[in-house]
């Protein structure tokens, strides 16, 4: 039963990433396929990059994977938000 979920998680997840790859593709077209242009737009549209419903989902995995070692994964988390000086 596992390996039937596993299965369909995974043919999801690549229609999902092929989505996303296409979507890419298009700003790099739009953008004349110079790089520096495109980087430009991803870093003052970061939302549309990697939306934030991606990060949940990655979040979320990591605790379903780390199990019973959330408070490890939440310490390293916390510790992108600390202010470096």
């Amino acid at each position: 039963m596992m390996q039937i979920i596993f299965s369909i998680v995974s043919v999801l997840w690549m229609v999902y990433a092929f989505f996303r790859v296409k979507q890419s593709i298009h700003m790099l077209q739009l953008n004349s396929y110079f790089n520096k242009r495109l980087w430009r737009w991803m870093t003052e549209h970061w939302s549309k990059v990697v939306p934030i419903h991606e990060w949940l989902a990655l979040i979320f995995a990591l605790l379903l994977f780390l199990e019973w070692n959330w408070l490890i994964f939440v310490i390293a988390l916390l510790g992108l938000f600390v202010p470096r000086t």
